[in-house]
């Protein structure tokens, strides 16, 4: 392996990982005098500190999130793609920020869903993921505003980028300049199964939010019972 290969391949994903496993919901938290593994659902996500700290820590938490997700697989795709290392090299390092969030090494394995740190590191993947990764976020934000429900709105938006992915590598987009698509299957598929990964990991850590949701006790956005807060699992 040469130098670009051995970053791309062991450096970075290791660096993802690390990153990904700062757990600044719970850091948060701290800062504002709460152990969030014991308020609310227990969970250090943006949404469990949200509705235990205030609606603006949900968006602090977030863009953190977010952030900690995007900077290292901007960094790996970029070098991947100057290196002429293939389309999904990059995307190593994508997924070990994602389990660095959901196992994080700093709190024993026991993180948050996902949802913050995925969009992070879609959009850090150009540009096949980043174009899908806008239209996740669009999806995201209308079911959102339509339902009410983070848990809906994050699980349709994430299957709904496997498929953008899907979409866009075959079919491409009128920005072909841009996008470098349609893509051949060879190189689409590990992308594609790379998507439909993150999809399937964050419906899993949502399972809880599943079963309230059909039960009909899946609090909505803003909801601030108390006898909910130690029921739902954000």
């Amino acid at each position: 392996m040469n130098t670009s290969q051995i970053i791309v391949y062991i450096i970075l994903p290791l660096a993802g990982y690390l990153l990904g496993s700062i757990p600044f919901g719970f850091l948060i938290g701290l800062a504002k005098g709460v152990d969030i593994h014991k308020a609310g659902s227990g969970n250090i996500g943006a949404t469990n500190l949200g509705r235990v700290c205030g609606r603006k820590f949900f968006f602090y938490a977030m863009l953190l999130d977010a952030a900690k997700g995007f900077a290292p697989t901007f960094v790996a795709a970029l070098l991947a793609a100057r290196s002429g290392l293939p389309d999904w090299a990059g995307v190593l390092t994508a997924v070990a920020a994602v389990l660095g969030h959901l196992f994080p090494i700093y709190l024993r394995f026991k993180g948050g869903k996902g949802v913050s740190t995925s969009l992070g590191v879609v959009l850090g993947i150009w540009p096949l993921y980043t174009m899908a990764g806008f239209g996740a976020l669009a999806t995201f934000i209308i079911v959102f505003f339509a339902f009410r429900y983070i848990s809906v709105a994050s699980i349709l938006s994430s299957t709904g980028f496997a498929f953008y992915v899907l979409y866009l590598g075959l079919v491409g987009t009128p920005f072909e300049n841009v996008v470098h698509s349609p893509r051949p299957w060879p190189n689409l598929l590990p992308l594609v199964i790379m998507a439909f990964v993150f999809a399937g990991l964050i419906a899993v850590r949502h399972r809880g939010n599943i079963k309230r949701l059909l039960n009909g006790t899946e609090p909505r956005f803003g909801q601030k019972k108390e006898s909910q807060l130690t029921r739902y699992g954000a």
